[in-house]
């Protein structure tokens, strides 16, 4: 269950890219990806749109939802959910879709990981490699997911998002 979802709708970037935080497209410019090729910015809404507490993501975690595997397009892993059904997280952006944006959806992993640095919401440590291993108590390779890129590694980003440090990205 998540207890705070944040949405992100994806506008071609301006000539001028203002600096992550400030006003864009009808929320809070995010950072820069490419996909397909293309620019693009993502774009939070203000919280109280782009924020609910305690949705469930799916209601059958035994069964694959079909589409729903990209790192890097959200909208399409969203339009995915929402066909298969079963999603009330889904059903919420729909709504938002219907009320307020009507190209919202779930961001991807990557997607995610360029709002997440450029917005972190607090000043939490940042979960790196080495810590990753730590709380593992695990050696290199011998934790699946941990490896030499650690979390922040995001090649779709712009710039590239390289491996978080202790102090990178900070609040």
């Amino acid at each position: 269950m998540s207890t705070a979802t944040n949405l992100a709708v994806a506008d071609e970037v301006a000539p001028e890219v203002p600096s992550p935080g400030t006003p864009f497209g009808g929320g809070f410019y995010a950072g820069s990806i490419i996909e397909d090729g293309l620019t693009y910015a993502m774009v939070v809404p203000p919280k109280a749109i782009g924020e609910i507490a305690r949705v469930a993501w799916k209601t059958d975690w035994q069964k694959a939802t079909p589409g729903t595997q990209s790192v890097i397009d959200g909208f399409a892993n969203t339009e995915a959910m929402i066909k298969a059904g079963g999603h009330p997280i889904a059903d919420w952006i729909v709504k938002v879709r219907q009320e307020w944006f009507e190209d919202a959806f779930i961001p991807s992993r990557d997607q995610l990981e360029v709002i997440h640095r450029n917005l972190k919401p607090g000043t939490a440590s940042n979960y790196t490699y080495a810590s990753r291993l730590d709380w593992y108590r695990a050696s290199p390779g011998q934790y699946n997911g941990v490896d030499e890129h650690g979390n922040g590694h995001n090649a779709h980003s712009i710039p590239p998002g390289e491996a978080y440090t202790a102090a990178s990205p900070a609040q």
